[in-house]
This record gives structure tokens, C-alpha cells and sequence, in this order.
């Protein structure tokens, strides 16, 4: 048995998704698993979440969440409640972000805050850096890091690297060989640390083996 997982935005989700789709269909059928690995929260995966698409497990918020096929949680990893508190008021306190999203569906009423995502001005990018290095600095139990369009944050110890580790172990899964392929800052930690497979799209500065597509690594673990 194999398991592939890749990154959703501009790895899976992308001009190739019809083909991804199928070619990954074909790669359960024949026993195998596909995990979806992505910075996306489960709300915002689900737009863009084909019904047909035939996956094993969701490891969302870069590693901080885990559900099963049937979207049961099976792991979450929150950040302390403090901790929320203070890079809340940082984001706050500084107009190149907006639009705060506490995840999942959480509030720092309930406590449950396992990943905190803002929008940020791409005109005001060097402040957007500045205060991520500031909430970093300030606050060493979160990592986090600036995608396309927002600030990404969550607990240290929710990679998604370790992600894939927390499914592996919470499932009891017996040793497989472990296929990843990504693009982007945020998965190259899974991409070192298992068989990893660069998207051509990729600006990742790191020497792995590289395709055009996800159908295409699939064609070629068969």
C-alpha cells in the first residue's frame, strides 16, 4: 500500500484538477490512500472540494487539523488561549491586515482556536513580514508564515509534515511508503522529511525530483 499526499493550492487544485482527479480515483481504487495536505481550513477546502474525488483524509490548517473521509475530526492541535489572545492583538494593531479568522468555527470565547489567519495589503507587504517576525519573536509557541493573500498561524508543533506523522499514528497505519508533492514554503518540510516530488510551479530552492502534475507522479508510482 502507497499513500500520496499532496498540497491542494497550485499542487492538486489547478488547471489539472479534472485529470488529478481521476488519476487519484484510479490510485484509491487500487488500495492505496490519498491525503489532502493543505493551509486551507476545512470551510474554505470544501468550496473547492470536488464531490468525486475519492480521498482518504483532509490534514487541514497546515497540519493542525485531521479528518477522515466521512469529515469526522480525528486530531487538532490548539494554540493556547493566551497565546491567541496576544497575536490577536497584534493583527489588530496593525491596518495591512484584516479580515480575522479564528479556526475552526471558533471564537476566543470557546477557547478552541487551532489556527488564526488574517488578510493582509500586498501594498503593505514589508509591514505585513515585520509583524509576522514580531508575533514569531514575541510569541515562540506559534509558527506561521504569509501565503498569497493572508497570514498563516498556528501551534508550533502542527507542521504539515507532523501532520501527516499524527494521521499515521492516530490510524494505527502499518509502514507504508509515504508520497508527497507540494509547491510552496509551507510544505517543504513534508516534502524533506518523506519521499517528496516538486510541482514545475515550485520556487522552492531544495533538490527533489520534479513534474508537471499529480496525474503525472501517480503514472509514475504505479
Amino acid at each position: 500500500m502507497k499513500m500520496l499526499v499532496s498540497d491542494f493550492d497550485g499542487t492538486f487544485f489547478n488547471k489539472d484538477y479534472k485529470d488529478n482527479i481521476k488519476a487519484v480515483n484510479e490510485f484509491v481504487d487500487k488500495d492505496n490512500l490519498f491525503v489532502i495536505c493543505t493551509g486551507r481550513n476545512l470551510n474554505r477546502l470544501l468550496v473547492d472540494l470536488d464531490k468525486d474525488l475519492k480521498f482518504n483524509y483532509l490534514i487541514c490548517s497546515d497540519g493542525a487539523v485531521i479528518y477522515d473521509k466521512d469529515f469526522n475530526e480525528i486530531y487538532r492541535s490548539d494554540i493556547e488561549p493566551r497565546v491567541v489572545d496576544g497575536v490577536v492583538k497584534i493583527i489588530n494593531n496593525n491596518d495591512c491586515f484584516s479580515d480575522i479568522d479564528l479556526i475552526h468555527g471558533a471564537s476566543l470565547d470557546d477557547r478552541k482556536v487551532n489556527a488564526i489567519y488574517a488578510l493582509y495589503d500586498k501594498n503593505k507587504i514589508d509591514m505585513a513580514k515585520y509583524a509576522l517576525e514580531y508575533i514569531q519573536r514575541t510569541h515562540p509557541q506559534i509558527h506561521g508564515y504569509l501565503s498569497k493573500n493572508y497570514i498563516n498561524i498556528n501551534n508550533r508543533m502542527a507542521t504539515k509534515s507532523s501532520g501527516i506523522k499524527n494521521l499515521i499514528d492516530v490510524k494505527k497505519l502499518e509502514p507504508l511508503l509515504v508520497y508527497t508533492i507540494g509547491n510552496d514554503i509551507n510544505d517543504q518540510d513534508m516534502l524533506l522529511d518523506y519521499i517528496g516530488t516538486l510541482m514545475n510551479s515550485s520556487n522552492l530552492n531544495i533538490d527533489l525530483p520534479v513534474v508537471n502534475s499529480v496525474n503525472e507522479l501517480i503514472k509514475i508510482l504505479k
